[in-house]
């Protein structure tokens, strides 16, 4: 079975949070830096095989039970945007969440450029 390069950034991400659970909090800050970046690209890339797909399904339950760092949540909307937005019935609705999402996004950029917390 021909492993999917999404799946293998999860692997290192995975490896980096439990090795966030026995680091100080020096160790813990950069790891975190580390996880944002394997954690966009997870999200951002084309999943090529079932096991990139559960990858990023995998990454979108985490943001479900975590907040989400300022840095990836450009990426996500566009998850949110795909997975919910565009299935809405109603036009008007559709357009309205699109709005909302752009406002999202640009707080986030907003923030991140005031030196936000990643």
């Amino acid at each position: 079975m021909n492993t999917g390069k999404l799946d293998e950034l999860f692997r290192n991400w995975l490896a980096l949070v439990q090795a966030m659970h026995s680091k100080d909090d020096d160790e813990v800050d950069c790891l975190t830096d580390e996880m944002i970046v394997l954690e966009r690209a997870i999200l951002a890339g084309d999943a090529e095989t079932d096991d990139d797909r559960r990858a990023q399904i995998a990454v979108l339950a985490y943001y479900a039970v975590h907040t989400a760092p300022y840095a990836n949540y450009e990426v996500l909307e566009q998850w949110y945007r795909r997975l919910v937005v565009e299935r809405l019935p109603d036009a008007s609705l559709r357009i309205r969440e699109r709005e909302w999402s752009r406002k999202r996004v640009d707080r986030a950029r907003e923030h991140l450029s005031e030196g936000g917390e990643a």
